[in-house]
């Protein structure tokens, strides 16, 4: 027998050529090696061929989406899936869908793009998932055929041990990727939860620009009670509803109301208040009425104490939040 590769002849029972050092096999016995699809298929995915091949729609696709392509080892399929979560993450943070108004309960004016971006994922799953299984069927066939072609000087037993090891599932990678989404969604979560609304269910005294001395109490279902003597709370009063818009949120708002806030360096503070007033109360008469007022600031933590600004006059409010156990006192 000769050396397939230099010419050399191999001795009986050599597996190696001792002049180019290549691996020396019966090439006769390798090269008519001819698994059948179905072998080759088994080989590489695994118990489960039947099932996959005989079905149409893969649940655990649908389902399990990325992590499943992740435990099928499709990790080009896996890499698109993951760009496209972690973009929408980010989308999600950078157009303000962490900064949601939860105290006013309003969507945000390009809630749409949310809305659009998570159908889209999830028709293109389930179309992928529609078709999963015979993608599938046709990556391990492509992976099976260029592992034969690669491998014509290996022996039938380290063929089938080559197309094992290329194929099967791997539970780590799916089950690292879930640990470090799960680390990244906390992250994020963790910096939409700087933005606190520390305004609503409070009251506050209020200074006005004229030096008056004033009350309100802004209360937990949303109605606010105005008095603007703080000495009178029989008389003299607005009653209304009222919403407040933190940090991005906020921002928005205001510039929706043509308020220029580029100076604004906390971000996370600045607040946009709307008072809706339904009642008042002035000199003993009541009257019903409909009007509504905005406002804008930036609350100052270390004071526990906010400067709003009225959108359309030129109007100054100074709010103090008072201590609730000084307050029930």
């Amino acid at each position: 027998m000769n050396c397939p590769y230099c010419g050399t002849e191999i001795a009986k029972g050599q597996v190696f050529c001792p002049k180019c050092g290549n691996r020396v096999v019966d090439h006769e016995i390798t090269n008519t090696y001819e698994m059948s699809d179905t072998r080759d298929l088994e080989l590489f995915i695994g118990p489960n061929v039947g099932k996959i091949m005989a079905r149409r729609f893969s649940w655990a696709s649908f389902f399990l989406g990325v992590y499943y392509y992740l435990y099928r080892k499709m990790y080009l399929l896996s890499l698109i899936f993951i760009s496209i979560q972690l973009g929408s993450i980010y989308a999600f943070y950078k157009f303000g869908f962490y900064d949601f108004d939860y105290a006013s309960g309003e969507l945000p004016s390009n809630y749409m793009i949310f809305v659009l971006g998570a159908l889209f994922v999830f028709v293109l799953q389930l179309l992928i998932a529609a078709k999963f299984n015979d993608i599938y069927i046709n990556y391990a066939s492509g992976r099976v055929h260029k592992i034969k072609e690669k491998g014509k000087n290996l022996t039938k037993y380290e063929m089938e041990e080559k197309i094992k090891c290329s194929g099967g599932v791997n539970l780590l990678i799916p089950v690292l990727f879930l640990l470090i989404t799960n680390v990244f969604s906390f992250y994020l979560n963790g910096l939409a939860n700087k933005i606190v609304d520390n305004i609503s269910n409070n009251s506050y005294n209020i200074v006005t620009v004229t030096g008056g001395r004033e009350y309100i109490e802004l209360n937990e279902d949303k109605s606010f009670m105005w008095y603007k003597d703080v000495s009178n709370k029989d008389d003299n009063f607005y009653i209304g509803k009222y919403s407040i818009s933190v940090g991005k949120r906020a921002a928005e708002k205001a510039k929706q109301h043509k308020v220029k806030i580029d100076n604004i360096i906390d971000i996370n503070n600045f607040y946009f208040v709307k008072f809706e007033y339904n009642r008042i109360k002035t000199d003993g008469i009541t009257s019903t009425v409909n009007a509504t007022s905005y406002y804008y600031g930036v609350y100052k933590e270390n004071t526990n104490s906010i400067d709003l600004n009225n959108v359309e006059e030129l109007k100054y409010l100074h709010l103090e939040k008072i201590d609730k156990d000084q307050e029930s006192s």
